[in-house]
C-alpha cells in the first residue's frame, strides 16, 4: 500500500523565516508553517522578552504567502502587561490589517508553569495569569472576531493540570466558552465552527461563494461551498 502525505505542518518563530529557510522549508515537503505572533502590541512583546516583534511576524506572513505556504498564526491572551482589552485589539488587529490575515488560527492563554523566568515572577507577586471569570468572557468576544476565511484550530494548550501553577486549568475551555457564547448571543464564523462533519444538509442545496481580500501586499480568494441558509461549509478553496 502506497500512502501519499498531503500536508506536513512545522511551527516555528517569526524571526527565524527568512528566504534560505523558505527554500529549506520546501525541500523538506512542508505544506503549514505555524508561527507565534502571539500579540501585535510590540510593547507586551519586548515586555515577555519574545525576541520579536510586529515588523517580524508580518514579514513571516508575506514571505510564507509568496512561496505558497498556508499560515497558522499563535495568539497568547494574557501576557506579561497585557489586559483583556489590549488582547481583544491584537485580535481585532490581525483581521484589520492587511499585512497579517492568517489562514488559520490557534489561540493559547498564558498559563505558568515551573523552571521558566515567568515562574519566578509569579512567585515574587508581580503577575497574575488570568482567571477563569476573566478568561472565558474574552475567548468568547475572541472567537466572535474570527472571520469566515480563518480555521480556528486549537484554543488551549495540551499541557497536563498538575504542570500548571496559575492561570486557567479548564481542559474543555471551547466547549465551556461556547456556551458563554449562546448565552451573550456571540456566534462563531470560522471554518471549524461551519463544517458538515454530522449535519443532515444536502448538499444539493449548496451555493458557491467568492470572496476576495487583501492581505500580505497581494489578493486573495476564498471559495467556499455552503448551505445558504445556515452557512454549513461542505468544501474550500483559497
Amino acid at each position: 500500500t502506497i500512502s501519499r502525505v498531503i500536508g506536513m505542518a512545522i511551527e516555528t518563530r517569526p524571526d527565524w523565516i527568512d528566504e534560505d529557510e523558505i527554500i529549506r522549508l520546501r525541500r523538506y515537503g512542508i505544506t503549514r508553517v505555524e508561527i507565534g505572533y502571539q500579540t501585535t502590541h510590540d510593547h507586551i512583546n519586548e515586555m515577555n522578552k519574545r525576541g520579536h516583534g510586529n515588523a517580524e511576524s508580518t514579514h513571516a506572513t508575506q514571505l510564507l504567502k509568496d512561496a505558497g505556504f498556508k499560515v497558522t498564526a499563535h495568539m497568547m491572551p494574557g501576557l506579561v502587561g497585557s489586559t483583556p482589552d489590549l488582547d481583544r485589539g491584537a485580535m481585532q488587529e490581525i483581521f484589520a490589517n492587511p499585512d497579517y490575515r492568517p489562514d488559520e488560527l490557534k489561540i493559547y492563554p498564558l498559563v505558568v508553569t515551573p523552571n521558566s523566568e515567568l515562574t519566578e515572577i509569579w512567585k515574587k507577586g508581580e503577575f497574575e495569569p488570568y482567571d477563569d471569570a476573566t478568561l472565558i468572557p474574552l475567548m468568547a468576544d475572541i472567537q466572535g472576531m474570527i472571520p469566515e476565511y480563518v480555521r480556528l484550530n486549537r484554543m488551549y494548550r495540551d499541557i497536563p493540570a498538575h504542570e500548571i501553577l496559575a492561570g486557567s486549568k479548564v481542559a474543555n475551555l471551547r466547549q465551556v466558552t461556547d456556551i458563554h457564547m449562546h448565552a451573550k448571543g456571540i456566534h462563531r464564523r470560522d471554518i471549524s465552527a461551519r463544517e458538515i462533519r454530522a449535519r443532515g444538509n444536502d448538499p444539493h442545496d449548496a451555493i458557491i461563494e467568492e470572496f476576495f481580500y487583501e492581505a500580505s501586499g497581494g489578493h486573495e480568494w476564498f471559495f467556499q461551498m455552503i448551505d445558504p441558509i445556515d452557512r454549513t461549509i461542505f468544501g474550500l478553496l483559497r
